[in-house]
């Protein structure tokens, strides 16, 4: 099966929310379907509370997190979905 790729630009004001990571696909412990897995972009895997004043401190804009990405291979893009936020996120 072949993957259809393509780059999409957010809005603005998603681009400067405090709220980007990135991802990896890791093989599931039940060796079923890979999981999508978020990353803080200094490369730890996200932790603790999400939304907690620890868990914002580590996210960044979308900028920050495209210049990450220039070294990792095999990881993607991901906006935290946080509460106060009043967004709703859909992933196909």
């Amino acid at each position: 099966m072949n993957a259809i790729v393509q780059t999409v630009t957010p809005p603005q004001e998603l681009c400067a929310l405090r709220g980007w990571l990135i991802w990896t696909f890791e093989a599931s412990p039940e060796g079923g379907k890979p999981r999508k897995v978020p990353y803080y972009t200094n490369g730890i895997r996200r932790h603790g509370t999400q939304g907690s004043l620890e868990d914002r401190r580590q996210l960044v804009t979308y900028d920050e997190a495209c210049k990450s990405l220039s070294n990792k291979r095999n990881h993607w893009l991901g906006l935290a979905m946080l509460a106060d936020w009043g967004l709703v996120g859909l992933d196909f």
